[in-house]
């Protein structure tokens, strides 16, 4: 039984597939399971899989028809029979040391997620996004209140609150046994921030957290990724993110830990309107009343924003919205990348 399963999720990524696969095959801790899953990819990534399959015994190949990133980590998980199971996306790479260090970390700590920082990569160079926790380990009440509450989202209603975490499951190895005994999945019903709510359910009945403050996860922010593309359909996306999110965060009966939810209203208004910001089919004026009207709907939360205590980044955010400058929003949304 290998120590550790490694799951990738694969879907026309032939242009940075194999720097991630070398990297993973380069890791230091030798005794890997390598599970590619081939998503449907209508490019040569599953030739390239099938290339490196060929010459190292640790890796696992599946071939699957198109059902979307989160039904191919399911079957990774389905399938993976390491004692830990990490999670690499295809178009990003990780340091050689990765799963040596967190390993030794997770089993020196008996722990069932070990947290690490990482490098984000776009044109410009890397930067390190580190993770605000100020200790090694965490158990059950400091799990909620330094990982689970500021994932889960900030509160930018008084008293403000900005904890910074890191939301994806790839800077986390995970006790495989603590995903199968509790049943932690993705849901293939949310197409966006499916990794948030997997870490949030990882977490939440996770007994203990163990930090490491090395980036060791190198994420590449490329301008064609989802992330950076308009998406029509978001209305329908985010009402199912955020249905799911509510009822995480009641039936965990996280609201007695302070008001949350006011931001994650805030939040999904302000998803929509930088959506909407960039749709090529609407003109800038119809742009700006989208936006307009999008926070008349929610100006109790608005009139609440704490710009007095928030971070100096939130402090303009939240000034501009209650000045209602949305032009100025527009242009800082429009620009946010090259600032």
């Amino acid at each position: 039984m290998p120590k550790v399963s490694i799951i990738v999720p694969i879907y026309n990524v032939s242009k940075y597939l194999e720097r991630s696969i070398i990297s993973i095959q380069n890791q230091t801790l030798k005794d890997i399971e390598i599970i590619l899953i081939n998503d449907g990819s209508t490019d040569n990534s599953l030739d390239i899989c099938k290339r490196y399959t060929k010459y190292d015994d640790r890796i696992r190949l599946i071939d699957k028809p198109n059902g979307g990133v989160s039904s191919a980590r399911n079957i990774g998980l389905e399938i993976a029979t390491g004692d830990y199971i990490g999670f690499v996306d295809p178009d990003d790479w990780i340091d050689k040391n990765m799963y040596l260090k967190m390993y030794k970390q997770i089993t020196k700590y008996d722990a069932d997620i070990c947290l690490c920082d990482h490098y984000e990569v776009n044109i410009t160079g890397k930067n390190i996004q580190r993770n605000e926790i100020n200790r090694v380990v965490l158990e059950k009440q400091q799990i909620i209140n330094e990982i689970i509450l500021p994932m889960l989202s900030p509160r930018y209603t008084k008293p403000y609150e900005y904890i910074k975490i890191s939301r994806p499951m790839w800077s986390g190895l995970y006790k495989a046994t603590l995903l199968r005994d509790n049943k932690v999945k993705f849901d293939k019903g949310l197409i966006k921030a499916q990794d948030v709510l997997f870490n949030l359910n990882a977490h939440i009945v996770a007994n203990k957290v163990t930090y490491l403050n090395k980036p060791l996860y190198y994420y590449l922010k490329r301008d064609e990724s989802t992330t950076n593309k308009y998406h029509k359909n978001i209305n329908h996306i985010g009402k199912i993110y955020q249905n799911r999110i509510k009822k995480f965060y009641f039936d965990n009966e996280l609201d007695k830990f302070g008001n949350r939810f006011d931001t994650i209203l805030f939040n999904a208004r302000l998803v929509k309107i930088i959506n909407e910001f960039k749709n090529p089919n609407t003109s800038l004026i119809n742009k700006l009343k989208f936006c307009r009207a999008s926070f008349k709907k929610i100006e109790p939360i608005v009139d609440k924003l704490d710009v007095k205590n928030a971070k100096f980044k939130h402090k303009i955010l939240f000034s501009v919205i209650k000045l209602r400058l949305y032009f100025v929003l527009y242009l800082y949304y429009k620009f946010k990348d090259n600032l």
